[in-house]
């Protein structure tokens, strides 16, 4: 059975991190050769599902650089990425997120890590890895997280922090990054274990890939080494599949995208956007300008499950939706973590928008994310009762997770400073034949995601659909 988290809260010094879904990235492969990354092609390979054991725990946070708590409850697996890293490369598996900038695994003279799916890094058995020291480049790109020490003789160290007291920290090593064919290695710089705390502890997979708005996360790295323009699009599907796209990688239909200018905001490396409205069937709500810009402003997060809005947006938002419900003759319940939920429907997200009318989200540029029902509610039970994945998240901003994003295409334009948006269905991106192209080399993996029947997650929650089920939903 998969992990289970509950959403991420932000607290004043810490960023909460939902680990919402990881990926697999195997059987990929790349047309390029190690002297010239520019290369002309690529591959697109399927991955499989790979299952670990079912933990419980009731909220997962993350990264020390993050100011304002956020809660709520969560019922989703995950996927990681398996990084091949060091000469002869070897496998770690890696919870993909992009709310986060540091990439870390456990090292093999770890005092205090747990058991993981994978052995522990060794440098020593790596012909290409080099300990960063405190004079090298690398050791001043996130200095909130990098430090040195007296103690270190040198060393350039990080420590992250959990909100749930859970923890990271290690020494910064340079090795290389293997795509599977083993043709193309990128030189990346990421922690190794020294000692894990809490959940970072007690969870299976080895670490965290950090994909977050800096130069010091993971695809901005492989960027400045020259392998792709830091350029990267996550595609969640619904109700499960999807994909990630490692720089301009081509999409069936050529999709367009509606785009809106990312933000620089003191709160973070994190991918922030100008939220201007809120509109629910048609009706633009009258949300005051100041929820908007209040707290961290908006923040684009794949590492989230739910959407968090400012108090005045989540109001009235959830009013339109009450009174939607209401007119439409829906039982009215609260689940075991207050979540609003209405029963009475068809399961599977049948016929739903013949009672939830849809909703949108209106961003700088004149940008909308279309918000259908399925992309506000999500299904608690299999009997056909659904909850609210809107929450009200005070005076600390507006926090967009992965549900509102289901079948979007969500590119990460770093190079142009842009995010965008584009209707898709995720699950064709997973079925791309092998394409020549005269671009820039990147790489596209396809994901697959058993969202929708894990409807239970947290200390008291259990899954009320096998696991058997989901996969065989693929």
């Amino acid at each position: 059975m998969p992990v289970c988290y509950s959403d991420r809260a932000w607290s004043i010094t810490m960023h909460g991190k939902l680990l919402l879904a990881t990926l697999i990235l195997t059987s990929l492969a790349l047309a390029s050769s190690t002297a010239e990354p520019e290369s002309n092609g690529y591959y697109v390979f399927p991955i499989e599902y790979k299952q670990s054991s079912y933990k419980a725990v009731r909220r997962r946070n993350m990264l020390n650089t993050g100011k304002v708590l956020v809660d709520g409850s969560v019922r989703v697996g995950y996927f990681y990425a398996v990084l091949m890293l060091g000469t002869p490369p070897k496998p770690f598996d890696v919870i993909v997120d992009t709310g986060s900038t540091v990439t870390y695994v456990p090292c093999n003279n770890c005092q205090h890590c747990g058991h993981h799916n994978d052995d522990p890094y060794n440098p020593s058995k790596s012909a290409t890895s080099n300990w960063v020291h405190c004079s090298d480049a690398q050791c001043g790109m996130l200095r909130s997280t990098y430090y040195c020490s007296d103690s270190n003789a040198n060393q350039c160290s990080y420590k992250v922090s959990y909100l749930e007291r859970s923890s990271s920290q290690g020494r910064l090593v340079q090795d290389v990054f293997s795509f599977p064919d083993n043709a193309t290695k990128v030189p990346v710089t990421f922690g190794c274990e020294n000692s894990e705390t809490g959940e970072i502890y007690r969870q299976k997979p080895d670490g965290i890939l950090g994909m977050g708005n800096s130069a010091a996360a993971f695809h901005s790295q492989l960027a400045a080494a020259g392998a792709i323009p830091d350029v990267f699009s996550l595609c969640f599907g619904f109700p499960s599949g999807g994909a990630l796209l490692l720089g301009q990688a081509p999409v069936p239909g050529n999709p367009t995208f509606q785009w809106t200018p990312l933000i620089r905001s003191g709160w973070g490396d994190f991918f922030t956007v100008n939220m201007e409205s809120v509109i629910f069937n048609g009706k633009q709500l009258d949300v005051p300008a100041t929820a908007f810009s209040s707290g961290y402003g908006t923040v684009l997060d794949s590492g989230t499950t739910f959407i968090y809005l400012a108090t005045p947006a989540y109001q009235l938002f959830a009013a339109s939706v009450f009174a939607a419900a209401s007119a439409a003759g829906l039982k009215h319940f609260t689940n075991k973590y207050r979540d609003n939920c209405w029963s009475g429907l068809k399961p599977d997200y049948a016929d739903i928008e013949k009672m939830f009318p849809p909703a949108s989200l209106g961003f700088g540029g004149g940008t909308l994310l279309q918000l259908p029902a399925y992309r506000y509610l999500y299904q608690f039970a299999p009997s056909g009762t659904y909850c609210l994945a809107v929450f009200d998240n005070g005076n600390s901003g507006s926090l967009l997770g992965g549900v509102a994003t289901r079948n979007v295409l969500v590119r990460y334009d770093v190079d142009n400073q842009r995010i965008g948006f584009a209707e898709m269905d995720c699950n064709k991106l997973g079925k791309l034949p092998t394409e020549q192209v005269s671009e820039r080399a990147f790489v596209l993996i396809s994901l697959s995601r058993c969202t929708e029947f894990l409807y239970f997650c947290g200390p008291l929650r259990n899954p009320l659909v096998s696991w058997v089920s989901c996969l065989q939903g693929i």
